[in-house]
C-alpha cells in the first residue's frame, strides 16, 4: 500500500470516556475550589473569575488545543523530551498567567500535573490485561 507523511492517531475504546471523566473531575474541582477561595471575595472580582467572557473561554480552549497539537508536532519531528517539556512548561505558565491566575487554577493545574502522569503510568502498566491494542504506545 501507499504511505503518507500524515500523522495517524491511534487509540482504543476506553480513552474517550476517560478523557470525559477527567474533564468532569477537573471541572468539579474548579467549582469546589472557587467556592472555597472566592467565598469571602465579592463584587466585580468574583464575578469576573466565576463568569469569564465567551471570547476568553474560547481563547482558553484554543490555547489548550494548540499546546496539545504542538507537543505532538514537536515529538513527531524528533525534538527531545527535555526540550518539549521546556517549551510546554513555558506555554503552560504563560497560559495560566494570561487566562486564569487564580488559586483554584494553580491547585487544579498542580493536581493535574501530578495526578495525570500517575494515572498514565497505571494505565500503561495494566494495558495488556485490559485487552490492549498492541502495546501501550497505541492507547
Amino acid at each position: 500500500g501507499q504511505t503518507t507523511d500524515l500523522l495517524t492517531c491511534v487509540s482504543t475504546y476506553w480513552v474517550p470516556p476517560l478523557f470525559g471523566l477527567a474533564g468532569f473531575l477537573i471541572g468539579w474541582l474548579y467549582i469546589w475550589l472557587d467556592a472555597v477561595f472566592l467565598a469571602d471575595q465579592g463584587g466585580k472580582k468574583q464575578l469576573e473569575v466565576l463568569h469569564p467572557s465567551v471570547p476568553k473561554v474560547l481563547l482558553g480552549i484554543s490555547y489548550f488545543t494548540f499546546q496539545y497539537w504542538l507537543s505532538g508536532i514537536l515529538s513527531a519531528h524528533g525534538l527531545d523530551r527535555s526540550s518539549i517539556l521546556n517549551v510546554m512548561s513555558i506555554l503552560a505558565a504563560g497560559g495560566f498567567i494570561a487566562l486564569d491566575g487564580t488559586t483554584s487554577g494553580l491547585i487544579t493545574s498542580a493536581a493535574t500535573a501530578v495526578g495525570g502522569p500517575l494515572i498514565e503510568v497505571g494505565l500503561i502498566s495494566i494495558l495488556p490485561t485490559l485487552g490492549g491494542n498492541g502495546g501501550a504506545w497505541a492507547y
